[in-house]
């Protein structure tokens, strides 16, 4: 009868180098805060906003706008097309998290899965007044 053969890893002991009495030891790194160092962080308005959305969402990485049209007296913060885009990725993901303040001008975005399967959406337009390129209706 053959009897199965099984190996055994064996692991070299390295040995410690003996370091001078009067030299300390290296200091030991903290370990950092998984999420709000991960956080992707932009003042910059809704400049390439779906891009950075793309971004953090294929990443894994929450991401947080702030001064999303802040100084617009018609129309500040995110706008229809922008928030139609944040109802895609929802959709899309299972577990996303989606936070705007009162005014539109800050967004918080903690991505979820991606999910397979069919999905249905309507993209509004943007019109030319939102100053958001030629208006392709690209969410």
């Amino acid at each position: 009868m053959n009897e199965p053969q099984t190996s055994v890893i064996k692991q070299k002991k390295k040995k410690k180098k003996s370091s001078p009495s009067n030299v300390d030891p290296p200091p030991t790194k903290a370990p950092a805060s998984s999420s709000s160092s991960r956080t992707i962080r932009l003042d910059t308005g809704p400049l390439h906003l779906r891009l950075h959305l793309a971004l953090s969402l294929l990443t894994r990485r929450p991401l947080i706008v702030r001064n999303i049209r802040p100084d617009d007296v018609h129309a500040p913060g995110l706008h229809p097309h922008e928030i139609s885009f944040l109802r895609l990725l929802d959709g899309l993901t299972n577990g996303t998290v989606v936070d705007i303040n009162a005014t539109g001008t800050e967004l918080r975005f903690r991505p979820g899965l991606i999910v397979g399967g069919t999905f249905e959406h309507d993209c509004p337009t943007p019109s030319p007044e939102d100053g958001e390129g030629s208006g392709r209706g690209v969410g």
